[in-house]
């Protein structure tokens, strides 16, 4: 994958800088920023760098000019983190050992020592992100400059004399040779498609169009290419051969002669047949029995047909012989606010699709996404009189990311993150209740809940449109009520609000005080245990019963809930000891109505489930592990009173 990007004299990026994309080998990462502080640029510079074109060079770099020579040329160099397995090529292997070894070495030496602020954030970077993924990588920085873009540059390490030395290159020579079969490993595994704000969305979704046939399988291909056959090419070869010959016996002190291959291949003709065949073919929307062409649609709508043509023909077929790289310049251009999270939901998920699995790069002016604790990382990039400043969020720990950065940077950046993230989600939600078909919602806490629910309510979440969204935690689905409630409360609005909302949070030992509104089709839930009852039940969330704390895995089917323990027991996970500690010695409840019940436990084995839950990534994993032997017949009786909600008319 690319883990990161230098970058010289680059449309807005005058001299050298580094960019990061990931440290932690994510593959989601989402650029955000105001206009002009080169989000997309960053996008459009790797267009540059695998797909070719007019490169943009920063106007007061060129206005400065002496951008001739190797210290002052325009490059792009991306960072490349490749699997050591991958490169098979004994020659390539031998290649990227010198080069990865190299930047070791470099990364090793005193941070003083480097008068670069690029080169110090990348080695600030680097070091962090190889701690994490050990010595079964190689690290390769390999680039191409403005002037001479067949040859290969090796960006800010051009001059470093420890990475020449290493290889092997004589004092005014280049890295061309010495990495040539490295670069055609790059060149030949990853695939980049790339789609700007700006574009004729009839012509990109056509399937004959170079970029879109990235994401193609090679089925068709094969195929078309099988039905023509090597005969077939042979014979037409031999037939034009004939003709040109002829020709030339009748034309005097001329002739017709190949610039590099004087005979068509196989390939030639099943691009010939693909594009005669695919080129008449115009997408369309089709609804209510009516065709409409892409052409003809809105701008926002343009740019769902888009993305929902790319998550389609990703979907149709897994297996890829090249690593995807889908890179979207604002997926969110020209969208209504309710769109933006289903078109955010579709992109993120891009990556899942395929083996190996795709990485997406985005920018965006659409802040909605970040409370949703999606796996990715998150860029803020600003640019204070000329001084450019990146601050990365981890998202699936958006809240601590903030935190940290708040820290840093004295409450300065993530005022506007923090702030700007929450208001556009809210409008996304509110915006998606007033429809004329309307979408619900349910905000919860953690990824967790959300795969139980989802699994709970079955059909039904497709039936009536129900969005179910984790946020983290308890203040913030709280936040998130008490900021829709504003709005569903006001009386030009109340009329119109045709979804639902309902805000789920579990029983907390210490929850703060909170106090429900009454915003119509504005709910806040909370589960708790009901020892009358011995089940768990749904309260009004400001209710007066506050015990005992009650998590979701405490409402689960009892029978299901020890069939997951004893499986985890019994296998590799980094929780089988705790597993086995909680289920061993201790008899099953048959009367047990919910897992609370289910068994038995001494102290010892109650603080081996906390153990098993200590944090949200074990609670996802035993969750997948229950949905993938539960359904809707085993839902809980308070999964019925979300239900309920949603199935009554408004």
């Amino acid at each position: 994958m690319i883990v990161g990007l230098f970058v010289r004299h680059y449309k807005s990026y005058k001299a050298t800088h580094f960019i990061p994309i990931t440290r932690s080998r994510k593959n989601l990462a989402i650029y955000i920023g105001a206009n002009g502080v080169g989000k997309s640029a960053i996008l459009d510079a790797l267009d540059k760098y695998f797909n070719g074109g007019v490169w943009t060079i920063n106007s007061s770099a060129r206005a400065d000019g002496g951008l001739g020579g190797d210290d002052k040329v325009p490059f792009i160099a991306p960072v490349f983190l490749v699997p050591k397995e991958k490169i098979t090529n004994a020659t390539a292997q031998q290649q990227a050992d010198q080069l990865h070894g190299a930047i070791i070495d470099f990364l090793k030496d005193d941070l003083s020592k480097l008068s670069s602020p690029s080169l110090q954030e990348f080695r600030r970077f680097a070091l962090d992100m190889l701690k994490e993924a050990g010595d079964d990588y190689y690290i390769i920085v390999i680039g191409k400059n403005s002037t001479d873009q067949g040859r290969i540059f090796l960006g800010p390490f051009e001059r470093q004399q420890g990475i020449r030395d290493a290889l092997k290159l004589e004092d005014h020579g280049h890295a061309t040779e010495a990495l040539k079969k490295v670069d055609e490993f790059i060149a030949s595994f990853y695939s980049y498609f790339y789609i700007p704000v700006e574009v004729d969305t009839a012509t990109y979704t056509k399937l004959e169009q170079q970029q879109i046939q990235k994401l193609l399988d090679d089925d068709i291909l094969s195929a078309v290419s099988k039905a023509i056959g090597k005969t077939t090419v042979a014979q037409i070869n031999d037939n034009l051969r004939i003709y040109l010959e002829e020709i030339h016996g009748h034309i005097e002190s001329y002739r017709y002669k190949g610039t590099y291959r004087d005979q068509i291949t196989i390939k030639d003709l099943t691009d010939k047949v693909f594009d005669a065949f695919f080129s008449t073919k115009v997408l369309h929307k089709t609804s209510a029995g009516s065709n409409i062409p892409v052409s003809s649609l809105s701008s926002g709508e343009k740019r769902q047909a888009l993305i929902e043509t790319i998550y389609s023909l990703l979907k149709r077929s897994s297996d890829r012989k090249s690593q995807l790289i889908i890179a979207i310049d604002e997926p969110d251009a020209s969208l209504h606010a309710s769109a933006c999270h289903d078109q955010f939901e579709r992109v993120s998920s891009f990556s899942s699709l395929t083996n190996p699995s795709a990485q997406v790069l985005l920018t965006t002016h659409w802040y909605g996404f970040l409370p949703l604790a999606r796996d990715g990382e998150a860029h803020s990039i600003s640019n204070e009189h000329g001084k450019l400043s990146i601050s990365t969020i981890d998202l699936l720990s958006f809240r601590e990311s903030v935190k940290d950065l708040k820290k840093m940077s004295k409450g300065e950046i993530p005022a506007d993150v923090s702030m700007k993230s929450y208001n556009d989600l809210v409008q996304s939600i509110f915006s998606a209740v007033m429809r004329d078909e309307p979408y619900n919602w349910i905000i919860c806490e953690g990824l967790s809940d959300k795969l139980y629910i989802e699994n709970f309510l079955g059909p039904l979440i497709e039936d009536k449109k129900i969005r179910v969204l984790p946020v983290g935690g308890y203040a913030d689905v709280a936040r998130i009520h008490e900021r829709l409630a504003v709005p569903m409360d006001e009386s030009e609005f109340r009329g119109k609000i045709k979804g639902k909302v309902l805000c789920l949070v579990d029983t907390d030992r210490e929850a703060p005080a909170f106090k429900a509104s009454s915003a119509r089709n504005l709910y806040f839930k909370r589960m708790i245990y009901d020892a009358k009852v011995q089940d768990v039940v749904l309260v009004e969330a400001d209710s007066n019963m506050r015990s005992p704390e009650t998590a979701i895995e405490a409402s689960l089917d009892p029978a299901i809930y020890c069939s997951v323990l004893k499986a985890i027991s019994q296998s590799n996970s980094p929780r089988k000891v705790a597993a086995a500690l909680i289920i061993a010695g201790s008899d099953v409840n048959a009367s047990a109505k919910v897992s609370q019940d289910a068994l038995d436990l001494k102290k010892s084995q109650m603080q081996q489930l906390n153990v098993l839950f200590e944090t949200g990534a074990d609670k996802v994993a035993f969750a997948r592990e229950y949905c993938e032997i539960s359904d809707v017949s085993s839902r809980p009786s308070w999964a019925d009173q979300v239900a309920a909600i949603f199935e009554q008319k408004v």
